[in-house]
């Protein structure tokens, strides 16, 4: 049952925008390279430095929730990952059933292998963050005309 799209992405021909992509994933270790591939269907939508943060930051999200939500396989533990792009921004939503939690302060210790997730959104992303409820969706943008000081 796993992974299922609510739809293909809306990607208008001749590789405009807007485009629309929203995947649910099981929660396995499988999950964050599945939800790289699906990044991947936005090529010829973003230019490639954008597509390789887009593609990072989800990738590190996904991650997270298999890491840390403490879901089972079943179709309602389910990760979902929704992706917009619209003539200005990728906005990019990933959801579990985890319990939420702060985002962290300070960044990682720098000899530390694990644990930089938040602090690559932190520092890519133009604007992120998370929001409780039924399921904890944390969230980020990043805008399609970067700054030359931006990642």
């Amino acid at each position: 049952m796993f992974p299922s799209d609510r739809g293909r992405p809306t990607i208008p021909t001749g590789g405009g925008r807007p485009a629309d992509l929203s995947v649910r994933l099981p929660p396995e270790l499988t999950a964050p390279r599945a939800a790289r591939r699906w990044v991947g269907r936005l090529a010829g939508i973003l230019d490639d430095e954008l597509l390789d943060s887009v593609r990072l930051l989800v990738s590190e999200l996904v991650t997270n929730s298999v890491r840390h939500a403490e879901v089972a396989a079943r179709e309602r533990d389910a990760i979902e990952l929704s992706i917009r792009v619209d003539d200005t921004m990728v906005s990019v939503q990933v959801a579990d059933p985890g319990w939420g939690f702060e985002p962290p302060a300070p960044p990682p210790l720098p000899d530390r292998a694990s644990g930089w997730g938040l602090y690559l959104v932190d520092g890519i992303a133009d604007r992120w963050g998370v929001r409780g409820g039924d399921r904890t969706v944390v969230w980020f943008e990043l805008g399609l005309e970067r700054p030359k000081d931006r990642p």
